[in-house]
């Protein structure tokens, strides 16, 4: 539930800073279209999409598939090492996967070599902010305690999903000793 928690908040956070991004794009004319009217138009017709109602519509489906990403992240990673990198990755592979392979198929968008190079360079570069961000925060955000429960490190790593209980009876004195100096780690930390 921890890394489900951290991953959505994290996932609405940097979709956040995506948004604010991609419409400063659009000001800017770097993006030819408005991107929360696009996301709107999976919904309903190019006329509804470009009203209030269809930026609404559009802001909060892009916010739902962040907070959707942002939890198949924070899934994925196993170890907090090269976290920041990994989300770097993630975000380049979502531009390939939404403008490059989604977009086209559903007429949203053009196929990524026909469409404008500098609409192309925005549209990775969006992503990658997005990727950057999520990976940052699911770093500082997610406590170890989190990643040693799924991927762990050391030699008990592949171990702790089948005996995580009898490790956790065998060892409760232990565990408890090592939760106390985590907090205190952390409490320093801060």
């Amino acid at each position: 539930m921890e890394r489900l928690r951290v991953g959505v908040l994290a996932g609405l956070t940097a979709g956040i800073i995506m948004g604010i991004v991609s419409v400063l794009f659009y000001l800017v004319g770097v993006f030819d279209l408005n991107p929360f009217t696009v996301i709107a138009g999976l919904f309903m017709t190019e006329a509804e999409a470009a009203t209030t109602t269809g930026l609404v519509t559009g802001l909060l489906a892009h916010l739902a598939s962040s907070a959707v990403l942002g939890a198949v992240f924070v899934f994925l990673i196993k170890k907090r090492e090269h976290v920041f990198y990994w989300g770097l990755t993630f975000g380049v592979a979502i531009y390939f996967i939404n403008p490059g392979v989604i977009g086209p198929a559903v007429g949203m968008l053009p196929p990524l070599w026909q469409a404008d190079l500098l609409n192309n360079i925005g549209a990775l570069l969006v992503r990658v902010i997005f990727g950057g961000t999520l990976g940052y925060l699911v770093g500082i955000w997610l406590p170890e305690t989190a990643f040693t429960a799924v991927g762990g490190h050391g030699p008990m790593e592949g171990h702790h999903g089948g005996h995580e209980g009898e490790q956790h009876q065998g060892h409760e004195g232990e565990h408890h000793h090592e939760g106390g100096h985590e907090g205190e780690n952390q409490g320093d930390h801060k």
